[in-house]
């Protein structure tokens, strides 16, 4: 009976083995899924840098030949914006968003707030990529003047406008009215 016995440990045992390695396959395979799904499922902070990114080629391609133009990548710096466009007579401060949902209130009052504390700065634009910005949405762009010599502009949807051609073009557009603007002030 104790040879039985010790079989049926011995099978048992076995049985246990084969069991927990098809259990070990199952879980290293679910673990290398995953571990592929996870540059797909992006932070917050990875999706802003995209943006970042993003925005700074269409502005490098659209002020490429503009006299003086520099692109000075600024986002790791407090308050300064993600991007400054310096141009020959002026600099203007941007940050760059790429939203599922409306640009709110909150990154408003941050860009009105990060313009006043760089008071050498006349103009700072708050660009969406992807959506529109809360309570300025019902045009490409609008104009929000927060002082006599400060001005934030709202940007609407710029990478969904149809071609390259039409983001550069409005662009410019803001440009040469913060230009404008600017030798007024």
């Amino acid at each position: 009976s104790t040879i039985i016995e010790n079989a049926v440990i011995e099978r048992t045992r076995q049985e246990r083995e084969k069991h927990n390695e098809q259990w070990k396959e199952i879980l290293q395979k679910n673990t290398d899924i995953l571990e592929n799904l996870k540059p797909i499922a992006k932070t917050s902070a990875e999706i802003g840098i995209i943006g970042e990114k993003i925005f700074g080629e269409i502005a490098e391609k659209t002020f490429l030949d503009f006299e003086g133009f520099e692109l000075l990548d600024v986002h790791k710096q407090k308050q300064k914006g993600d991007w400054h466009l310096v141009f020959k007579d002026f600099t203007i401060m941007v940050d760059a968003k790429m939203y599922k949902r409306k640009v709110d209130i909150t990154q408003r009052e941050k860009i009105k707030n990060d313009l006043k504390k760089n008071e050498h700065i006349h103009f700072a634009w708050l660009v969406s990529l992807n959506t529109k910005i809360d309570k300025y949405d019902n045009a490409a762009f609008f104009l929000d003047w927060i002082s006599n010599t400060q001005c934030v502009i709202y940007i609407n949807n710029l990478t969904t406008i149809s071609s390259p051609e039409q983001q550069s073009e409005l662009l410019k557009t803001i440009y040469f009215l913060c230009r404008d603007n600017y030798h007024r002030i």
